[in-house]
C-alpha cells in the first residue's frame, strides 16, 4: 500500500457518488481527542537508505454506486459469531518502509499485540531497483521485514511498481503505468523471492488494484495484466515451488463506461480470457464497503464489495475450474472518526467482516488497512484507518474488537 497522497480517496469516492446521484457528507470539523504523540528518536540506527517522502497508494475507495444494468442478486451471509478466532492480520504498504526503527517496532508490536498473525508490505520494485536491471538496493525492504518475520508474522510481500527504466519515457515520473516488458517484472519477482524465500516469506501479490485507472494505466487492460501475472507467476514459482502467487488485489469499482475502472467479476473474467487461469495460488481483493456495514443486504450484488463480490468472484473461480482456490481479502479498512462514522461504528464493521469471513469456506486471510491512524488532519481521510491513533492510544472500542476477532 504505501503512504497515501492526499484526496485521491475522497476524490474518486465523490466521482463514484455523482455517478449515482448521491450526497458526500463532509469531513468532521475536529481531529479526535486525543493528544497527538511526541516524537523521540529511534533506539537504533536508521537504514542507510529510505523511500521518497511522496509515495504511491495502493488503495481505493469502495464504490456503491448502482449500476447501469439490470441487477442481479445476492444474499449476504449470515454472520453467526464464530467460534473461533479469524485468521487475519495488517496491512500497511509502502509507509513502513519509511518508520524509524523505534515507530517500525513499536507498531509491529502493537500489531502482534492484538493476535494479528500477517502483515501485507509493500516490496517496491521503484525503489529497489531504481536505475536498471543489475543493480539492487534491499535496504528498505530488508528491514521491515526481518522486523515482521522476528516477531513470526507472516509476510504477504505486494511486488510493485514499475522504474523508470522499465516503462515508457513518455510516462514521466508515473510509476503505475505497467512494464514495457513483463519480463524485467518477472526477473525482479524471481529475485525477490530468492532472497526472501530463505526467511520464511511464501506468498506474493502481484501488483496492486490493477482494476482502476489509478493503479493500471492509461487504463484497466485484463488481458495485459494476465500477461504480466503468467510472467511473474513462473518466476517466482522456479525460484520457490512451494510460494503463493496471489493475484492482485482488486478495487471496489463499477465498470465505467470509458473503461477507466472495470469491476472485480468483470477484471477476473477478463484476466480468464486471458488465459491466466493456471498461473494463481488465490484470488486477492479488497472488499471495503464502508459507510454500509460489510454485509448490508443489497438487492444488487455489485452494490457490496464484500457480502456481494466476494461470493460472485468465488463462483467465477468455481465456474473456471478454481473452486478449491480461495479469495484473500488482501485490505480491508474504514476511516474513524469520519463523517459520520464513529469509533463504534468501526467496531461493529469489524466484527461483521470477520464473523462473515469466518462463516466462508473459500476465503483466505482478512488483512486489515491499517494498525495505526497516519496523523492527525481533521480534512484528511487517510488519516483515519487505524485502530489506534497516530500517538499509539486505543481507538476504543475498535482496538477491542479486533483482539477479539483475531483471538488475542
Amino acid at each position: 500500500m504505501g503512504a497515501r497522497r492526499l484526496g485521491w480517496l475522497g476524490l474518486a469516492a465523490a466521482a463514484a457518488m455523482l455517478l449515482s446521484g448521491c450526497v458526500v457528507l463532509p469531513p468532521p470539523t475536529s481531529p479526535p481527542t486525543t493528544s497527538p504523540p511526541t516524537t523521540s528518536p529511534p533506539t537504533t540506527s536508521p537504514p542507510t537508505t529510505s523511500p521518497p517522502t511522496t509515495s504511491p497508494p495502493t488503495t481505493s475507495p469502495p464504490t456503491t454506486s448502482p449500476p447501469t444494468t439490470s441487477p442481479s442478486t445476492t444474499s449476504p451471509p449470515t454472520t453467526n459469531p464464530p467460534t473461533t478466532s479469524v485468521e487475519g492480520g495488517f496491512a500497511d504498504g509502502h509507509s513502513l518502509l519509511g518508520r524509524s526503527d523505534a515507530d517500525l517496532a513499536r507498531e509491529l508490536d502493537g500489531m502482534v499485540a492484538t493476535g494479528a498473525t500477517w502483515l501485507r508490505t509493500d516490496v517496491d520494485w521503484w525503489l529497489t531497483q531504481p536505475s536498471g536491471p543489475t543493480a539492487f538496493d534491499w535496504g528498505p525492504v530488508d528491514r521491515v521485514i526481518n522486523a515482521a518475520r522476528a516477531r513470526g508474522l507472516h509476510v504477504v510481500g505486494m511486488i510493485g511498481y514499475t522504474p523508470p527504466w522499465a516503462r515508457p519515457a513518455s510516462t514521466g515520473t508515473d510509476d503505475k503505468y505497467p512494464p514495457t516488458n513483463p519480463a524485467d517484472y518477472a526477473n525482479f519477482a524471481r529475485a525477490v523471492v530468492l532472497r526472501y524465500a530463505p526467511q520464511g516469506v511464501k506468498h506474493w501479490e502481484i501488483w496492486n488494484e490493477p482494476n482502476i485507472s489509478m493503479f493500471w494505466k492509461p487504463k484497466p487492460d485484463p488481458a495485459r495484466y494476465a500477461a504480466l501475472l503468467k510472467a511473474a507467476y513462473a518466476a517466482v514459482k522456479a525460484a520457490d515451488p512451494g510460494a503463493t502467487v496471489i493475484t492482485a488485489g482488486t478495487s471496489p469499482a463499477i465498470d465505467l463506461p470509458d473503461g477507466s475502472d472495470v469491476m472485480p467479476v468483470t477484471f477476473l473474467e477478463g484476466m480468464y480470457a486471458a488465459g491466466a487461469g493456471g498461473s494463481f495460488d488465490a484470488v486477492a481483493h479488497h472488499p471495503s464497503n464502508y459507510p454500509n456495514m460489510p454485509t448490508k443486504p443489497e438487492a444488487d450484488y455489485r452494490n457490496n464489495s464484500f457480502a456481494g463480490i466476494i461470493p460472485k468472484l468465488h463462483e467465477t473461480m468455481q465456474a473456471h475450474g478454481d473452486g478449491a482456490k480461495k479469495v484473500w481479502a488482501t485490505e480491508m479498512g474504514a476511516p474513524a472518526p469520519w463523517s459520520g462514522m464513529t469509533t463504534d461504528f468501526l467496531a461493529a464493521y469489524i466484527r461483521d467482516a470477520y464473523t462473515a469471513g469466518k462463516g466462508w469456506s473459500f476465503v483466505g486471510p482478512l488483512i486489515w488497512y491499517t494498525y495505526r491512524d497516519h496523523g492527525t488532519n481533521a480534512s484528511d481521510i487517510e488519516d483515519h484507518f487505524g485502530v489506534v491513533y497516530s500517538n499509539y492510544s486505543p481507538k476504543e472500542p475498535a482496538l477491542t474488537a479486533i483482539k477479539q476477532m483475531l483471538g488475542a
